[in-house]
């Protein structure tokens, strides 16, 4: 009887993480539809998702909307910094390919330009759960850059994660509701570990 209870208990736990992971992730995507807002609405989904699983804080909405506030002064020019990089790259990207499909030239630049991308997303994830240790954007850029390499089998496993999301989200919209918070989870046991 008591193994059916052991069960029981760890089911109720399992719905419990899936609820608050749904809950983080509709809450991150209301916070980052202003794309410039998106940096310290992904610190607040990591710290949410920190605090929620490894903690087992009941709370996810006071724990998102508290790290939110206290990083949305404070990185919102990184944010934009960040933001917009990201957007070059993208353009890069498109441009490459335009170039490839239209003139038929090399197709090192294209190649190149998607290496840049994954070092981008990479460099990401070591960035925002620092965001709380008080260094300034270049010492925090430098230490990202350090870890991607040092950390190499993690980063990779965290740029799948991602891009495994993206998929996800561009196939089935509503997994929007999850993905966001399940990436938050692999930066947890992934990445948080390594800083």
């Amino acid at each position: 009887m008591t193994m059916f209870y052991g069960f029981i208990r760890n089911f109720n736990h399992a719905l419990e993480v899936m609820a608050n992971l749904i809950i983080v992730s509709i809450l991150w995507c209301i916070c980052s539809l202003g794309i410039i807002t998106i940096l310290p609405a992904s610190n607040a989904l990591y710290k949410t998702v920190e605090q929620t699983i490894k903690y087992q804080d009941a709370y996810p909405v006071k724990i998102f909307f508290s790290n939110f506030k206290k990083h949305i002064g404070k990185k919102l020019i990184m944010g934009v910094v960040i933001s917009l990089a990201g957007v070059l790259i993208c353009a890069v990207i498109s441009c490459a390919d335009f170039m490839y499909a239209t003139a038929g030239s090399n197709a090192f630049f294209s190649v190149f330009s998607r290496i840049v991308m994954v070092y981008y997303i990479s460099l990401l994830s070591y960035m925002i759960p620092g965001l709380d240790s008080g260094m300034s954007i270049r010492k925090q850029i430098v230490a990202g850059m350090y870890h991607c390499v040092k950390n190499l089998p993690f980063s990779l496993s965290m740029i799948s994660t991602v891009g495994l999301g993206v998929l996800l989200v561009i196939m089935m919209p509503v997994s929007l509701l999850i993905v966001p918070g399940i990436i938050g989870l692999s930066a947890v046991y992934l990445v948080g570990s390594r800083i």
